[in-house]
C-alpha cells in the first residue's frame, strides 16, 4: 500500500485523520501527541520540533517524542547532512 493507507485483506484502506502509515506492510498508527499533524493518513512535522538523538533511527509511532526548539536555528535541517 502506499503512504497513508494500510493493508486490510487484499485491499489497502485509508487510515484515519488522527493516523498516519509509512505505507508498504505498515500499518496506521496514532499520531504523536506533538510536534506533528496527521491528515489524510500522512504525517507532518511541525517546523522548530526535533528528536531526541536516543530515537535515532527509529520508526516515528505514536509513541515518539517530538521536542520544541528553545532556539529556531539550531533546528534548521541541513539537506547535505540528511
Amino acid at each position: 500500500c502506499e503512504a497513508g493507507y494500510q493493508a486490510v485483506d487484499v485491499v489497502c484502506v485509508k487510515c484515519a485523520d488522527s493516523q498516519f502509515s509509512t505505507g508498504g506492510s505498515a500499518p496506521c498508527v496514532a499520531c504523536p501527541p506533538r510536534g506533528a499533524t496527521c491528515t489524510g493518513g500522512r504525517i507532518t512535522l511541525l517546523p522548530n520540533f526535533f528528536r531526541p538523538p536516543q530515537e535515532a533511527g527509529q520508526p516515528l509511532t505514536s509513541t515518539s517524542e517530538l521536542h520544541g526548539c528553545f532556539n529556531a536555528e539550531a533546528c534548521t535541517l541541513n539537506p547535505a547532512t540528511a
